[in-house]
């Protein structure tokens, strides 16, 4: 890093006007539309694995090769191509970049610090928010999209899962922000993010080995943590803090895509260009025929889906 100060001074520069922020729970559809603007519009520049993985742009030009060569040594094997399609020169959420920087943020909850057991759920809530949403995240991930930005002149767009949590702080550190809030059902949501959870850590820590109790217990800690995020997304619908954000349904993506990349790029300021516009007349075909390949139910957890619509009540009070 302490190199980029002096052979690409110019990034710090760089200004990172009306950027675009994708948020939501995780499996709503984020991963999906991020990497769909991101490979099909030229106006637009987010970041990559191998960006996170080697932050620094002097390591990018001596090892970026060396990463994506043997890229299917790592991401290959720890996740399930079925559930989450993963490269170094694949477009990634920059909780990643957080952890990868800070070993902190989402991810570091989740496959580290969410084994013990919390006094309350609101226990929990603040545990989360002050572990997510620090200053320097923020500062580091603005250096990295600078970097990134250097020389191409584009708007930057994030996904991140953690800022969900309180996506409001986003307008303190970027006042003309654009924010998209991904929607999606919790009785498909949770259990598809617990499912990808589990599958990752069955990989780093032989998960399936644990005690059927000690593996319920975790369940309930990622569940709870999803109501945390649902009650806060509730709370956002229903308040005035919803003007400067588009709240987008994840099967909107699919049964008007469309209409809902037309919502999208006005809201954003998108100028669609040619490029753009065949990537979208292209895909909605093959959105109406989509069934993902990862199957998963509530069950296999612990938990029932008449119990997701009385702990999410609120949510689709609002949101139906």
């Amino acid at each position: 890093m302490l190199y980029d100060e002096i052979f690409f001074p110019k990034y710090r520069k760089v200004r990172l006007e009306k950027p675009i922020f994708i948020i939501g729970h995780p499996r709503s559809g984020t991963t999906f539309l991020h990497r769909f603007l991101c490979n099909h519009s030229d106006e637009i520049s987010g970041l990559k694995l191998k960006n996170m993985i080697l932050p620094s742009l002097t390591m990018q030009k001596f090892f970026g090769g060396i990463v994506e060569k043997n890229d299917h040594k790592t991401t290959g094997k720890l996740y399930e191509p079925e559930i989450h399609k993963t490269s170094a020169g694949s477009y990634e959420t920059d909780d990643a970049a957080i952890f990868f920087r800070f070993f902190s943020g989402m991810f570091s909850w989740i496959y580290f610090n969410s084994w013990k057991k919390y006094k309350s759920i609101n226990a929990m809530e603040c545990e989360l928010k002050s572990l997510m949403l620090k200053k320097k995240f923020i500062k580091h991930l603005k250096t990295l999209h600078k970097k990134n930005n250097l020389g191409k002149n584009r708007r930057i767009i994030s996904k991140l899962f953690s800022i969900a949590i309180d996506p409001v702080i986003l307008k303190d550190h970027f006042p003309d922000a654009k924010i998209i809030y991904m929607i999606r059902n919790p009785k498909d949501a949770i259990p598809s993010s617990i499912s990808l959870v589990k599958s990752i850590q069955s990989k780093l820590f032989a998960f399936s080995k644990l005690e059927e109790k000690k593996q319920i217990e975790y369940y309930k800690n990622l569940y709870d943590s999803s109501r945390i995020f649902y009650k806060n997304a509730s709370e956002l619908t229903n308040s005035r803090k919803t003007e400067d954000i588009l709240f987008i349904h994840y099967y909107d993506l699919k049964d008007s895509f469309e209409n809902t990349l037309q919502l999208i790029m006005d809201y954003c300021d998108i100028k669609p260009d040619k490029k753009l516009i065949d990537a979208i007349e292209q895909q909605k075909e093959k959105q109406k025929t989509y069934s993902g390949l990862h199957k998963y139910s509530c069950t296999d957890f612990g938990f029932e889906e008449e119990a997701i619509i009385h702990d999410f009540s609120k949510f689709y009070k609002f949101n139906s």
